[in-house]
């Protein structure tokens, strides 16, 4: 194991290749995946992870796994079983986290590319830190086969490289049947920008100068989705009971979060997995966690029905405790989802210039229903039957 931080195991006879940082979140087949645990320090997995495979088969070599935080739950990849991940540009500062071994490593020259975990910034978080690349895509473009999970419905895996064209060839060789698309002009994207006025200055600003590149760019006055409950829910499922037998070799920080901070345990009705006074029970889940839950098995489900709602943009169109709209668009095609988790119809408005739809223009369902929704006025309202999740073809 190396003593510098970044690294916790290495191969013995790397093979020839791209040199490859892998997030020790990952299995590795014969080589040692901690997980960022002392409950897993010996452990020896005896398949590799599906992104791993994939990123080998495509002429990446696997020169080490990368330390992270434990478990991936955190964002500084301070660790207590194996030590701080150093910035490498930024001595003295955290690398950011969960999966700041590997933008560690991209940062220090050790390798060419890496890959990383991302549930909720741990990959985007250390590659800013880091001043690397670290991209977050779509859920499902790239395999969790062989991540232990975080919080599973929110988790994915993706590409860490020092450029934006090295990001991409890695993404293109982890998720089959993706490809770079080409642009003529900045144009034919849209761009949606919320919430970027809560972020320092400095983050806003840059957000801002960014999002000024694109003619088609605009600011949204979007509901930030409150899903905390749910993620806490998750992972709690996933540590209760790995945690009733091995709770001696969790690190504090996890054992004792949610214990010592009772607004912690009412905002999150999860807890954590050491707060066994406050923790959920088999199907324990709140009304508007149930609902999301719900929504993330019907995206995933329609997703695999529906090669169209696996390609291009994603766009938020609508959301209350009772309904979620929102769009696919690609440089070909514009697919709307609308959900609605109740017993009755609902009604809902949506501003069809987001989406570039225009007066007369129609929605008609993809799964023989014959409600549709036709543009008046720049908007279009759609009524959703009771319990469905349907996807809208655009005319």
């Amino acid at each position: 194991m190396a003593a510098d931080g970044i690294f916790l195991a290495v191969p013995v006879e790397p093979r020839a290749g791209i040199r490859l940082a892998v997030n020790d979140l990952l299995d590795t087949a014969g080589l040692t995946t901690t997980y960022g645990s002392a409950v897993f320090a010996e452990h020896v997995p005896s398949t590799t992870a599906e992104s791993v495979r994939l990123a080998e088969s495509g002429g990446y070599a696997n020169v080490g796994k990368t330390n992270l935080h434990e478990f991936a739950y955190g964002v500084t990849s301070e660790n207590p079983h194996f030590g701080t991940v150093p910035n490498p540009v930024a001595p003295g500062r955290i690398a950011g986290g969960s999966s700041g071994g590997s933008a560690a490593a991209l940062a220090a020259g050790l390798v060419d590319a890496a890959l990383g975990t991302d549930s909720g910034g741990s990959i985007r978080i250390p590659a800013a830190c880091c001043g690397v690349v670290g991209f977050k895509p779509t859920y499902g473009l790239v395999s969790i086969d062989g991540c232990f999970p975080l919080a599973p419905s929110f988790d994915h895996v993706g590409p860490m490289a020092r450029t934006v064209e090295e990001c991409a060839a890695l993404l293109e060789v982890i998720a089959p049947g993706f490809a770079a698309a080409e642009l003529d002009s900045l144009e034919e994207i849209a761009v949606g920008t919320a919430w970027v006025d809560e972020a320092d200055p400095l983050v806003s600003r840059r957000a801002h100068e960014s999002a000024a590149h694109f003619p088609r760019s605009q600011s949204l006055a979007w509901p930030r989705p409150e899903i905390d409950a749910l993620f806490m829910r998750e992972v709690a499922d996933v540590h209760r009971e790995l945690y009733a037998e091995n709770g001696e070799l969790y690190g504090e920080e996890i054992a004792m979060e949610g214990k010592e901070d009772p607004d912690n345990r009412r905002d999150f009705p999860g807890g954590f997995p050491g707060d066994s006074r406050n923790a959920f029970t088999p199907g324990g889940r709140t009304v508007k966690e149930q609902r999301m839950y719900q929504w993330t098995r019907d995206w995933i489900r329609l997703r695999a029905e529906h090669s169209a709602l696996r390609r291009g943009n994603l766009i938020d169109l609508f959301y209350d405790d009772d309904a979620y709209v929102f769009a696919r668009q690609d440089k070909t095609e514009t697919v709307i989802i609308a959900i609605n988790r109740t017993d009755q119809e609902k009604l809902v408005v949506i501003p069809a210039s987001t989406i570039g739809l225009k007066d007369g223009g129609e929605l008609s369902s993809l799964i023989g229903l014959t409600t549709s929704a036709r543009v008046t006025n720049g908007q279009a309202t759609i009524a959703i039957p009771p319990k469905t999740a349907v996807p809208y073809a655009v005319r």
